[in-house]
């Protein structure tokens, strides 16, 4: 079962313009144990033109491993975070 974490901006706290800026997939490989999990990571976002409805460009890939599953999901979400480098150029800075 992947986590799926989505990100959404909501300028100004107005709904009606809310979007998607980002997607944050974390899937387990089926490598690990019952105990320990072993997830493949990507976040994905939209196109260089900025449409937000369009979620197909991988920014960054990585690997968390070793994960002791116990911790629960929000832990697996923080540690996906550490992992991916988070010093890319995001094209939806405002």
């Amino acid at each position: 079962m992947p986590i799926r974490v989505t990100m959404e901006i909501i300028p100004h706290g107005n709904e009606k313009k809310k979007f998607v800026a980002g997607v944050l997939y974390i899937e387990n490989d089926g490598t690990g144990t019952k105990a320990i999990g072993n997830y493949d990571l990507k976040i994905t976002g939209p196109a260089q033109d900025g449409d937000s409805s369009v979620m197909n460009e991988f920014w960054e890939r990585a690997r968390l491993e070793g994960f002791e599953r116990k911790r629960g999901w929000w832990s697996t979400v923080k540690e996906a975070l550490l992992k991916l480098k988070t010093d890319y150029d995001d094209p939806l800075k405002y």
